[in-house]
């Protein structure tokens, strides 16, 4: 059957003449959580839609488990679940209800009754499971929407920003539910707009334009921009000031505000003592403060930051 888990070779969809996704390459093994990010219109959305068999893509293969998407679609859906935005249950059912409506809608046969029980345990909604999903709380109905599209027992899963709108308590038990599909062996590619989320995944993939211009480990995506980030604290009210000056005398440093300090992301070249001193000193000849200035330990949003700075120049991925 080949690869257990999801290829993505070439992918290109295209809307009115205009590319959307262009040229996606990437692969997610069993037991890995790729993460998916991009600024809004980056294609995320569009890319899953076509991986799942929603949108028919102008080129490129895909495989399921092993299964063509365009060659064998029904046997590909069979070993994919798809999470979609928004809500993918129905209000007016029960949490039993829904998890029996897909149960059939995928042809889920005599194990379904040990199956069902699984699920109720894995997401804890058992207690609830004769509540009308519209009486839910967001992060319930989301881990809901989750086994709905496990309920065929899928190796791999789609999630299209699966915790949006839902409060960080709930956004951490559902990546703990997402840990344990990793850990069972599960091919996991999820889009998220949180980047603390994406410093869960195993791998990340910036798209950029529709193509993957970045792709790795959070980890060494963070790590290429040590001794570049500069955490500065200015006087007092000098905060804002400090940040408009710096983005206007050096466009080709990146400035992030945060509560109480700044951090500027120096070019590659520029690293180390020699880069605190560089953005103290052109503090200082604007006549601000510097209460203190130092390297600063870089984070997933920084790197998204220097990665949408550069303006992409990958290669799609391959």
């Amino acid at each position: 059957m080949g690869f257990a888990g999801l290829e993505v070779e070439g992918l290109v969809k295209r809307f009115g003449g205009v590319p959307a996704v262009s040229g996606l390459y990437f692969s997610v093994a069993p037991g890995e959580v790729y993460g998916l990010l991009g600024p809004d219109g980056a294609g995320k959305t569009t890319a899953l839609r076509c991986l799942a068999g929603v949108l028919r893509a102008d080129a490129g293969t895909v495989r399921v488990a092993g299964f063509d998407l365009r060659r064998s679609l029904e046997r590909a859906r069979a070993n994919l679940g798809y999470m979609p935005q928004g809500q993918a249950i129905y209000g007016d059912l029960t949490v039993e209800e829904n998890l029996s409506f897909f149960a059939a809608l995928y042809g889920v046969g005599p194990e379904w009754a040990e199956r069902r029980r699984s699920l109720l345990e894995f997401s804890r909604l058992e207690e609830f499971r004769h509540r009308l999903a519209a009486h839910l709380s967001g992060g319930m109905r989301q881990k809901l929407a989750l086994c709905c599209a496990l309920v065929h027992s899928p190796p791999v899963l789609l999630l299209d920003e699966p915790t949006t709108g839902v409060d960080a308590v709930s956004r951490r038990e559902f990546w703990q539910l997402i840990g344990r599909l990793r850990e069972a062996g599960s091919a996991v590619l999820a889009t998220t707009a949180y980047l603390e989320e994406a410093e869960r995944c195993s791998r990340v993939g910036f798209l950029l334009g529709g193509r993957l211009v970045e792709e790795g480990e959070p980890s060494r995506l963070q790590g290429s921009l040590w001794g570049r980030l500069v955490r500065v604290r200015t006087g007092p009210g000098q905060l804002l000031s400090a940040a408009d000056h710096l983005r206007r005398q050096r466009p080709d440093w990146t400035v992030r505000l945060g509560a109480d300090a700044l951090v500027v992301l120096l070019p590659a070249g520029a690293g180390g003592a020699a880069a605190v001193e560089a953005v103290a000193a052109e503090l200082r000849r604007a006549g601000l403060s510097v209460a203190d200035a130092g390297l600063s330990a870089p984070r997933l949003e920084d790197a998204l930051a220097a990665r949408l700075r550069t303006g992409g120049g990958g290669d799609g991925g391959r």
